[in-house]
């Protein structure tokens, strides 16, 4: 158990510093969309918006694991409510894998994604 919480408080305290405001692209089924992020680190959670000019969301169930990040973003579809976001950052990229669970429990890789921070 000590072993446990140790590597646990140590994952959170190199975590890689998210905060602040990223652009990037994602390809989901084929279709590239352009997108901005903003960010922050609350300890393990990551927070923030994503979106384009049109539209942004809240990220829904954000982590930060060490360099390893994972978060939902809603899709408004009733057959697939969410897309699922994992990858990694090395502080100044995010490169990220896309998938979906449909209406039948059925785990899908949809795409990819990555941004830059912006300076």
């Amino acid at each position: 158990m000590r072993l446990f919480l140790i590597c646990w408080i140590l994952s959170v305290a190199f975590a890689v510093d998210l905060g602040g405001k990223w652009s990037g692209e994602m390809t989901v089924t084929g279709r590239t969309r352009k997108f901005t992020m903003a960010l922050r680190v609350e300890g393990p959670k990551l927070l923030g918006t994503i979106g384009d000019e049109t539209e942004r969301v809240e990220l829904i169930d954000g982590r930060v694991n060490g360099n390893e990040i994972a978060f939902g973003i809603p899709s408004g579809a009733k057959d697939m409510p969410r897309f699922d976001c994992r990858g990694s950052s090395d502080g100044e990229t995010i490169n990220f894998t896309i998938s979906g669970v449909d209406w039948r429990g059925n785990e899908m890789k949809l795409g990819e994604g990555h941004a830059k921070r912006l300076h």
